[in-house]
């Protein structure tokens, strides 16, 4: 039973961090146990635990007595989070390469294809979910299942929302152009060009 509860709270714990980093809760809100639990649909020891795991993590902060709320980005820390995922995920290029073929560009293709109409056409939400799904097919090529959970976990802790990542259309159709890029360094097994491209692509400056 206990396991089933800890289950439930890090299910719940990772759809609101999914809203806070697509911009669902802005900054400033507030998180009301009643709130959360109406709205996720979790009993009370769920939310109570969620909430724990997202303050581990510095997704939202605590005042006694008031309770929790989403904070501002902390630049400082968010630029030391960029820079420990360009070194694991360039650590990742040689088992990427290996791990490609036709299907999993194909793959990829699709999906930079999704990113780049959300960009065009879509909402904010739906930049952050097709550029979350790119991003997590690409970690996937890797063969350390470790080092693809740290990775995705990681992208999981910096806590800027779409409008701070996307600021501009022209922001959001460079993030667009890198991921074509990628596929193509990948598709010519070029391991610098690759690392040169998503070096670029995480440590674009946020607004």
């Amino acid at each position: 039973m206990e396991n089933s509860k800890v289950r439930r709270s890090d299910e719940v714990a990772e759809i609101i961090a999914k809203d806070i980093r697509s911009g669902a809760l802005s900054t400033g809100t507030w998180l009301k146990q009643v709130d959360v639990e109406r709205r996720y649909q979790a009993s009370r020891a769920d939310v109570r635990r969620a909430l724990e795991i997202l303050l581990q993590r510095r997704l939202v902060e605590q005042i006694p007595e008031r309770g929790f709320y989403v904070p501002a980005p902390d630049e400082r820390r968010q630029q030391e989070l960029r820079d420990i995922r360009v070194t694991l995920e360039i650590s990742m290029v040689d088992s990427i390469l290996a791990g490609a073929n036709d299907d999993s560009l194909a793959e990829l293709t699709e999906l930079a294809g999704r990113f780049d109409t959300a960009v065009e056409t879509g909402s904010i939400a739906d930049r952050y979910e097709t550029n979350q799904a790119f991003h997590v097919a690409l970690a996937g090529l890797c063969a350390n299942r470790e080092l693809i959970k740290l990775v995705i976990d990681l992208r999981g802790y910096v806590p800027a929302s779409p409008m701070s990542q996307w600021p501009d259309m022209a922001r959001a159709r460079l993030s667009s152009r890198e991921h074509f890029l990628m596929i193509d360094a990948i598709r010519r097994q070029d391991a610098e060009g690759l690392k040169h491209v998503l070096a670029a692509h995480i440590l674009q400056p946020v607004a």
